[in-house]
């Protein structure tokens, strides 16, 4: 054994703790982050604004400088807080001091969190780094160096979906339209999935299309990538022409449904708002809103007139098929006139029922002829029934009696002889919706003409005599 060895084994010997009682009198440094711009109800996450400021302390003060070196990297031990160095922005200076006799460092490192521009992802981890030089130790556990982590937490909410439709208006004859789905902001949470649904406008809703006014694709899927805000896949609507001429713009809806909502959320829920697809009539017509009416004898209803498409011009719009009836027409002479301003305004038309002599109920065919403004021999039709009002003096023999009106007569109590010959007129009034009604009547003498007037009788509940 040489004499060195000899003095390192009398050494060790004599001082066998000498190196764990020379650490142990080492000051211990213990580094503060102070968090700005914490998330709201989360521990250690910064938004992607906030920012960690990062000092120390020392339990006791050095008789020389101590310094703690920082370093900053991403902690990407777990695929859900995956970060990269795009992430964030440290400060200039990275090295706290410890000036002889401090226990206060001087000097911050700031570890500041960068935007990502609007992009949808799950937070990111930092772990930042310490080392203190030779002459002290860092807590806890009085190491030589040590870390700590932090999350930034993204500021985005989860993007909106909407359906772009690419035109917005195609023609009824074969038009197609192009379905995209478009998100608000990319996700990198996973592609998101989407199926394409349409539908019809709520019943009586002006300008809706039928379920056989358009197509859907075979094909109803589109994928938004993760990164991206715009969807790969052809999904189409497809515009049927069902040879009947209808408004000049018919609407109908689609929409989009997230498939995969667990996974790569949206906004909001599950369905994206509707949009709406208009349909454009192509051909010329007369839209007639109703096309058969009812009238009553001595009364009248009405129905309205357009156009279904944009005329080139003036559109005059004779109606005929009334001469030799008892209907009259308003406005008369009975036609219309629509100008490129107004020949969506429907105009309306009266009809007006006159009354006659028979007990039959009438029937007629006004028939609508446009000329003019690309419409020439454009022709449309509306059927007219008049219910007769009418009662004959007596019902048919063998006809039940019942909702038939009677009168008894005793000639002798009006001063008449009782085998004198007369004759009996009457008119019926209806009320109230023909649930009533009041009876004039009056006697006429076939000798000498003589009339005697009755009294007015009145009945209803609909049975009378």
């Amino acid at each position: 054994m040489t004499a060195r060895w000899a003095i390192a084994a009398l050494v060790w010997a004599v001082f066998p703790s000498f190196p764990s009682a020379a650490l142990a009198q080492r000051p211990r440094v213990t580094i503060v982050a102070t968090y700005s711009g914490l998330v709201p109800l989360k521990t250690f996450t910064i938004t992607e604004t906030g920012s960690v400021t990062v000092t120390a302390t020392m339990d006791k003060a050095a008789a020389e400088t101590v310094t703690v070196t920082i370093s900053v990297e991403p902690a990407n031990y777990n695929p859900t807080d995956f970060a990269t160095v795009d992430d964030y922005v440290v400060s200039d200076n990275k090295v706290l001091t410890f000036a002889p006799g401090s226990l206060a460092s001087t000097g911050t490192v700031t570890v500041t969190g960068v935007d990502d521009g609007g992009v949808m992802r799950l937070t990111r981890r930092i772990r930042v780094n310490y080392a203190s030089s030779s002459n002290a130790l860092v807590e806890p556990g009085g190491k030589p160096s040590g870390f700590f982590e932090f999350l930034i937490g993204d500021d985005e909410t989860h993007p909106t979906k909407s359906v772009v439709l690419t035109p917005t208006a195609i023609s009824e004859k074969g038009g197609v339209a192009k379905v995209t789905a478009e998100l608000s902001h990319p996700t990198l949470l996973g592609d998101v999935l989407f199926d394409v649904y349409t539908g019809t406008l709520p019943a009586g809703a002006p300008g809706r299309a039928d379920e056989w006014d358009f197509v859907l694709s075979d094909n109803v899927r589109l994928v938004v990538a993760s990164g991206e805000t715009l969807s790969t896949g052809t999904v189409t609507v497809t515009a049927v022409d069902n040879d009947v001429v209808g408004p000049a713009r018919k609407r109908m809806g689609v929409i989009l449904y997230n498939a995969d909502y667990v996974n790569a959320p949206t906004n909001p829920a599950l369905w994206s708002p509707w949009s709406l697809l208009t349909i454009e009539e192509d051909d010329p017509g007369l839209l007639i809103n109703p096309t058969s009416l009812t009238v009553d004898e001595g009364g009248s209803n009405t129905y309205t007139v357009a156009l279904a498409i944009p005329p080139t011009g003036p559109v005059t719009v004779a109606i005929t098929g009334h001469s030799g009836t008892d209907l009259t027409l308003d406005p008369s002479p009975a036609s219309l006139t629509f100008l490129d301003s107004d020949w969506s305004e429907p105009q309306t038309v009266t009809v007006s029922a006159g009354k006659d002599d028979d007990g039959e109920d009438d029937a007629a065919t006004l028939l609508h002829t446009a000329s003019g403004g690309g419409y020439d021999a454009v022709t449309a039709s509306v059927e007219v029934s008049v219910t007769d009002n009418y009662r004959s003096e007596s019902p048919v023999e063998g006809e039940e009696r019942r909702g038939w009106p009677s009168i008894t007569i005793w000639t002798d109590r009006l001063g008449l002889p009782v085998d004198e010959q007369v004759r009996l007129y009457w008119d019926i009034n209806p009320r109230n919706d023909e649930r009533e009604y009041t009876v004039f009547s009056y006697l006429e003498s076939i000798d000498t003409g003589a009339r005697r007037y009755l009294v007015p009788r009145s009945g209803g509940g609909g049975t009378a005599g």
